[in-house]
């Protein structure tokens, strides 16, 4: 069922950021997906791996860091990976004449961007935003879906509960089920919640600032997380 859920999340970031379709029946550049997935799990499982030479710096000056090595490796792919998505967006965008473009995805904006303000929306600034949307919202969309799958299945009452609400729902509604209709489900609603206070896929996620800066009148530095 992860799996599966991995596969949807990641089709529909795929075709949000920059319009391809990874899974599914009519999906191409299977060689592709497969590179992209396996991206994708590596810097998610490295994410969260501990690093020997953070509790012995001594190992940094005698050149014992594999850990860094392969971090380095990955982000070397990564950014290859994603510069070609880049390019092929811009070849593309080139090929259309301006008034027939449909800025339809992420990347389409992000180049109209460039366009205008190119110091500002550098390739490396896009990969950035790119990256991160793929690497947060593929595995804790799947990990909270089957999370509550989960709960759901070994809570039948609460089940029972949330399927006539949907069904009633739906029965004036003439479509399938949209993310907006969330808001006229409360019960739909506070289940995802709780799934979410339970078993909150990123519990502590720390930040680092790059650079100084000034946050609410205090100055942070750029080692200060």
């Amino acid at each position: 069922m992860k799996s599966m859920f991995f596969e949807l999340t990641l089709n529909n970031m795929m075709r949000m950021i920059a319009g391809k379709k990874y899974y599914g029946e009519d999906a191409e550049e299977l060689k592709e997906a497969k590179f992209f997935k396996d991206l994708v799990k590596e810097t998610i499982s490295i994410s969260g791996a501990s690093d020997i030479s953070d509790f012995l710096p001594v190992l940094k000056q005698i050149g014992v860091n594999g850990f860094e090595k392969k971090v380095l490796s990955l982000k070397q792919k990564r950014d290859k990976y994603l510069q070609e998505l880049i390019e092929e967006k811009r070849k593309f965008r080139s090929a259309v004449k301006m008034e027939k473009r449909d800025e339809r995805t992420l990347l389409d904006v992000l180049l109209s961007l460039q366009d205008t303000e190119p110091e500002y929306y550098t390739d490396e600034m896009i990969c950035g935003m790119a990256w991160v949307l793929y690497a947060s919202g593929t595995e804790t969309s799947a990990c909270t879906m089957e999370w509550a799958m989960s709960l759901l299945l070994n809570n039948p009452r609460v089940l029972r509960k949330a399927q006539p609400e949907i069904d009633n729902y739906m029965e004036q509604q003439d479509r399938f089920l949209h993310e907006s209709d969330v808001n006229n489900l409360p019960y739909l609603q506070a289940i995802i919640s709780e799934t979410l206070r339970m078993y909150p896929p990123g519990p502590l996620l720390p930040h680092e600032s790059s650079e100084e800066c000034i946050v609410g009148g205090y100055a942070w530095d750029n080692v200060i997380s």
